[in-house]
């Protein structure tokens, strides 16, 4: 399931985005595909979770807009 639409603003379904990482072990274990992320611009996640999140992605950070036009910043792990 791609959550995640092209087009001039990437639309997100909510409810499959993980906003909770409670270590860089467990952002290891998460698979891929997972989009984790949050409305606040990424910060609920400590440095070492973003480190680890962003080293699992292909594209890193970026914004996406759920259906009732809320800012949420995400990133899609794409590797182990």
């Amino acid at each position: 399931m791609n959550i995640l639409s092209a087009g001039t603003a990437r639309q997100i379904d909510l409810s499959a985005v993980v906003t909770k990482v409670q270590s860089p072990a467990e952002a290891r274990s998460l698979p891929v595909g997972t989009v984790v992320g949050d409305v606040h611009g990424g910060v609920t996640f400590s440095d070492r979770i973003a480190a680890e999140l962003e080293r699992r992605s292909r594209e890193g950070w970026c914004d996406a807009v759920g259906p009732d036009g809320e800012a949420w910043t995400v990133i899609v792990l794409a590797k182990h």
